[in-house]
């Protein structure tokens, strides 16, 4: 990404790359959290801070996630590693890693040690660690700014995909925040039908939250400009419990909740999204979720 020249600056990288440096101070275990929306650009600014705190010859381990980490026993080797100096761990996702929260909280062991990571802002559980001695810094990805926006739009890449749509299109696309999600996950090299996929892989899929099904209906009927009332949805999928409240969360930044005839519904934030959605290949399997 950053070598091919994709990578948009970010006006928040030079902050976040400061704050990091400055946790490296401490003689204990402290946490980074980059948060966001999906698809707000945390991992493309993560893969930049890691990028550049390893050109100041600090020791970067990224942890690929898995279903069953031992957090500490890794943490330790990664110590000796490093011969006891300060380190730092980089990953995505922190707090879907069931395993993450409960051994940080079990630890007694205190490395000089800085853990950075993403969370989307409805995953962030930080606050069960509040009270313990870990130094906590949260960092907010906001929306692009103007001249975020005017760098991304900049790209080659972005320049072919906006020239291949009609007038109105263009319009759309410019106007809907939707955009901008397209534009950063374009500048991290990635096509807009590999984004969504992968959004929609880390979808909830099972009987009792079928979130990656009631996104698809929703989709389906958006493509001709129906959106869905939440009494509708709960007759579709009566064993979803605290269903608005669930699917506002868990679709954060994809769909948007509007007002129809006294009814209240969820749609999609963008048309392309939602045909965009059904076009995907990409169907779930037991292994997959």
């Amino acid at each position: 990404m950053l070598f091919q020249g994709g990578y948009v600056k970010r006006d928040q990288q030079d902050v976040v790359l400061e704050q990091s440096l400055q946790l490296s101070q401490s003689a204990d275990i402290s946490l980074m959290l980059i948060r966001g929306r999906p698809g707000a650009g945390k991992t493309a600014l993560l893969r930049w801070l890691a990028y550049n705190l390893v050109q100041q010859n600090k020791k970067v381990f990224h942890l690929k996630r898995s279903v069953q980490v031992d957090w500490i026993e890794v943490l330790r080797t990664c110590s000796e590693i490093s011969e006891g100096t300060h380190f730092y761990v980089t990953g995505d996702d922190l707090f879907r890693e069931e395993s993450f929260l409960d051994e940080l909280q079990r630890n007694e062991f205190l490395f000089p040690m800085t853990i950075i990571g993403t969370t989307r802002l409805n995953e962030d559980q930080s606050y069960e660690l509040q009270g313990t001695e870990y130094s906590i810094v949260s960092v907010d990805v906001e929306k692009p700014s103007l001249a975020e926006k005017e760098r991304i739009l900049a790209l080659p890449e972005v320049k072919e995909h906006i020239a291949k749509k009609s007038a109105l299109e263009r319009e759309k696309l410019m106007d809907s925040p939707i955009m901008l999600v397209l534009m950063l996950q374009l500048s991290e090299g990635k096509i807009f039908e590999k984004i969504l996929e992968d959004i929609v892989r880390t979808l909830p899929n099972s009987e009792r939250q079928p979130i990656y099904e009631a996104f698809g209906v929703l989709c389906v009927f958006f493509q001709y400009g129906i959106f869905i009332p939440f009494e509708v949805l709960k007759i579709c999928f009566p064993k979803l419990n605290y269903l608005e409240q669930l699917l506002t969360i868990e679709l954060e930044g994809l769909v948007d909740i509007i007002s129809e005839t006294e009814s209240e519904g969820l749609v999609p934030i963008h048309e392309l999204i939602a045909t965009t959605v059904m076009s995907l290949e990409y169907r779930p399997t037991e292994e997959d979720n």
